[in-house]
């Protein structure tokens, strides 16, 4: 037996029409024991009994301030709905096709180009981009908050002639998305959806709400963020702590393959809006610095993980921050303000020297950026390199195209978001043009180590054109933390580094930034500038975080 209720507010029943005001519902059906009743709790509910055969039914709903409402009692009999799940035609037949912008401006072979988006629709559509995948022929399917999902096509080199066809609408903020056995797949408020094209046509026809929460939030600020697919057919999006009513103050929820069980694999996150997936399966989150989380951070997740933002009843009220979930890099508010998502990137030649590195975006800055990671005693921390490429809205997501091997990217203004333009796609494109890159930035027992994917010149290694300070944050309740010395962690301020020397590999393309009494630190922010021996040039920073220096 299943019981739905249809409208609130002690309605009055008669031959199958219930009346509430001006609210009028009629039920159909072939079948006796399918009928409305009124709640103890005055609900209009519609009673379908159990039965071993098909129950074919209709409901039609209508309001009027008129006396005419039950003039309109729909006089159809039972529809069978079965020739409605096969697809029909399309609804949104205007397609808008738009010519792209390529970069003027390179960085050492790498550029950013734009793909227009019609802010300006046949659907009066509000395009704030918020989530992007690729199908494996190269079409991009692009989701925006207010809960459009487009299909972006005619993608090339030149961007000459990019069509975009609404496929979707209707989502409650599709905050990320994947294809997965060629169904688009999106995580929304409240639920998993997958999209089906039955007549493939460009246009869903059936929204399968695939996964449903238990404890669905209507906090305004109750987002789920991003989506991630495991090697197991699992599913993984990030669910915020802060201003929401989930009895779990944020976390990562893994989703079963088949859509009917879930599990929480680590929590205390204020605001994860992105994730990713590491090469060995793991899962990374991005958090936003405020309430119990000191600054913008990148972690690791895992079953018992607690990464210090509110309350878990697992862990009782009270937390020992030492035992809070270290992040790989903890990131300033210069660097990331507002933290997006990650993406790891195969090697690949398409794209260049930077491909292999594992990406980061950030909404607060519009910008991009990578994470150089290393283990000491079991313990992962990093460094993060941030691209001089100004994006042009709050960079949400990032996927790699499966034609192009290049990077897309989709934004959105918002929250001092560091945005320009309503929505955006963009495209990190290598050039092939000569240049010099940083690819690994490592703490060492008396300094830090990096390595470029070319020879330095010997010559431009000069101490005057490198330095470095370090501090450490406090987490606490406060929003926030202020910089506080890491020689004397409840002083504000930072240290200053005294470089002693800058020592070159034998075959120039690993340098050693040596820094005496060396300790571990939430930050060290090293500025550099080098000349590579293929004429080009690469400045910093680069900012670490220690938590561990190995022995020798």
């Amino acid at each position: 037996q299943l019981e739905l209720i249809v409208l609130d507010d002690n309605p009055e029943i008669e031959d199958g029409i219930a009346t509430i005001g001006h609210s009028i519902a009629w039920l159909q059906a072939k079948h006796d024991g399918v009928k409305f009743r009124a709640s103890a709790n005055g609900k209009l509910v519609l009673q379908i009994p159990a039965s071993s055969k098909p129950i074919h039914l209709n409901v039609a709903l209508a309001h009027d301030e008129s006396d005419s409402i039950h003039d309109k009692a729909p006089t159809d009999q039972v529809i069978n709905l079965l020739n409605k799940t096969k697809g029909g035609p399309r609804r949104w037949n205007t397609t808008h096709t738009v010519r792209g912008r390529l970069a003027t401006s390179t960085f050492q072979g790498y550029v950013m180009d734009s793909i227009t988006v019609p802010l300006k629709n046949a659907y009066n559509s509000w395009m704030r981009t918020s989530s992007l995948a690729f199908f494996p022929d190269g079409r991009l399917a692009v989701g925006t908050l207010p809960g459009d999902v487009w299909i972006v096509s005619g993608i090339n080199d030149e961007l000459d002639k990019v069509t975009w066809q609404r496929f979707a609408a209707g989502l409650y903020e599709p905050l990320g998305m994947k294809v997965v056995d060629g169904v688009l797949t999106a995580i929304t408020r409240g639920r998993i959806v997958k999209l089906h094209d039955y007549n493939n046509d460009g246009e869903a026809d059936f929204y399968e709400a695939f996964f449903n929460e238990d404890e669905p939030d209507k906090g305004w600020h109750a987002y789920n963020f991003d989506l991630e697919v495991g090697k197991d057919g699992s599913f993984y999006y990030g669910r915020t702590g802060g201003f929401s009513q989930w009895s779990v103050p944020g976390g990562v929820v893994k989703v079963s393959a088949d859509g009917k069980t879930s599990t929480v694999i680590g929590a205390g996150l204020r605001v994860p809006n992105g994730i990713g997936k590491l090469p060995d399966g793991r899962i990374t989150l991005g958090d936003n610095q405020g309430t119990y989380v000191p600054a913008s951070k990148i972690s690791i997740t895992s079953p018992d993980a607690f990464h210090g933002a509110g309350s878990w009843t697992k862990h009782g009220d009270k937390y020992d921050p030492e035992k809070i979930v270290k992040p790989i890099v903890y990131m300033p508010q210069e660097l990331d303000s507002s933290s997006g998502g990650q993406l790891w990137v195969k090697k690949d030649k398409r794209l260049g020297p930077l491909s292999g590195q594992y990406f980061h975006t950030s909404y607060g800055k519009a910008a991009t950026m990578y994470v150089m990671m290393d283990k000491i005693n079991n313990v992962m921390q990093g460094a993060v390199y941030s691209l001089p490429l100004k994006m042009e809205s709050g960079t949400m997501r990032a996927a790699k195209s499966p034609v192009d091997g290049q990077l897309y990217y989709s934004g959105l203004p918002g929250w001092q978001a560091g945005a320009t333009q309503e929505g955006s796609i963009q495209r990190l494109r290598y050039t092939g043009e000569k240049g010099i890159y940083l690819t690994e930035a490592k703490a060492r027992k008396n300094g830090l180590q990096l390595t470029f994917t070319e020879p330095v010149k010997p010559d431009s290694v000069i101490k005057e054109s490198f330095s470095a300070s370090a501090w450490n944050y406090k987490w606490s309740k406060g929003y926030g933390s202020p910089q506080l010395k890491a020689s004397e962690p409840e002083i504000r301020g930072i240290d200053e580094l005294s470089i002693e020397s800058l020592e070159l590999s034998g075959n120039g393309m690993t340098l050693t930034v040596k820094i005496p009494k060396l300790i571990p630190c939430h930050n060290l922010k090293l500025d550099f500038a080098v000349d590579g021996a293929n004429g080009t040039k690469l400045e910093g920073p680069v900012y670490f975080t220690i938590h561990q220096l190995p022995e020798s």
